[in-house]
């Protein structure tokens, strides 16, 4: 395993050059119809829903900007009143801030309707970004009671119809509790990888395995199989060793400490992130997942200079207090 971790080490230094670049996060709605054990926004969690309007939307996405964000994930519900076209209404929104990237982590849709995305969203680099949470089929199953992501296939295609469509990257993921085989999840990643690159000739851009955290009104949920900080780590350098061309995000689910340990294999990070809708600027917002780095980006952009590593990020609102 050491042998693992050192080369992993070496080959993202030498591809990456010890560059780690951000995103922000925006929730439009944490409306659903699903009922998937794990999650916060679950159906049955009965909690009070937001569905952001056009203006509050915009006050989201501020919030998001003045930090200096220009790559921007933006997130919903299985959301049966946020229809493709009031979902391209936000996006037009965004595409206006001239972003960087759009990321989006929505639900799966019919060809179709990825293929309107794609055309009203045409001066942006979109990303459609969705995890398959867990490989197993028959675990998959037993996590995802109702709702349309309790198909499986459904859910696993969907990478395919963004990239038949011309979104520009895809990006996959595992959630890391829901298995205990967590050899099988990895194995299987891989494969996904494969087969997107067989299909269309390029890798996912981003890969993400972040471990279940307790949300709120779902605390009682049993996490199945908790996976440690030392395995962990060593999951996060197999996919650097395996998919070197596929760049590898850790999210503010992880400790500071955490994070700090997995930067030699990583590339990619959310930044000052606030999972909710509103959560960009307003307080005591119910978000999705905890978040265990509430750190402002000052003070992570600085740790990350510390640490010898260069942030990909023009910061605004936080100058002072990363020169501090």
């Amino acid at each position: 395993m050491e042998d693992i971790l050192q080369e992993a080490r070496k080959l993202n230094e030498e591809k990456y050059s010890k560059v780690i670049d951000f995103y922000g996060v925006c929730y439009i709605s944490d409306y659903c119809i699903n009922d998937c054990l794990y999650c916060g926004d679950r159906k049955s969690n009965k909690k009070e829903r937001c569905r952001l309007s056009l203006k509050e939307f915009e006050k989201d996405l501020q919030g998001i900007l003045d930090i200096g964000h220009r790559t921007i994930c933006f997130l919903t519900g299985q959301d049966k009143s946020l229809t493709t076209d009031r979902l391209i209404d936000y996006l037009k929104i965004a595409e206006n801030k001239r972003l960087e990237e759009i990321i989006l982590n929505i639900p799966p849709k019919p060809i179709e309707e990825f293929k309107r995305i794609r055309k009203a969203i045409s001066n942006t680099p979109l990303q459609f970004r969705v995890f398959q949470e867990t490989y197993n089929r028959k675990i998959y199953r037993e996590q995802h009671l109702i709702g349309p992501k309790s198909d499986y296939y459904w859910r696993i295609e969907s990478q395919t119809r963004a990239l038949q469509v011309g979104f520009d990257t895809v990006g996959i993921g595992s959630l890391f509790g829901l298995n205990p085989n967590n050899d099988e999840e990895i194995n299987e990643l891989i494969k996904h990888a494969n087969k997107l690159h067989k299909q269309f000739g390029k890798w996912p851009s981003t890969i993400s395995i972040p471990r279940i955290q307790k949300a709120e009104g779902n605390k009682v949920y049993k996490i199945p199989a908790s996976v440690n900080d030392k395995d962990y780590i060593s999951y996060n350098a197999q996919l650097r060793l395996a998919l070197p061309e596929t760049k590898i995000i850790i999210t503010s689910r992880e400790t500071p400490k955490m994070k700090k340990q997995l930067r030699p294999y990583i590339n990619i990070e959310d930044l000052e992130v606030k999972p909710g809708p509103k959560g960009n600027y307003l307080l005591n917002v119910s978000f999705q997942n905890e978040v265990q780095d509430k750190r402002n980006a000052g003070e992570i952009l600085r740790e990350i200079r510390e640490q010898g590593f260069t942030p990909n990020f023009k910061i605004r609102k936080y100058l002072i207090s990363l020169l501090g």
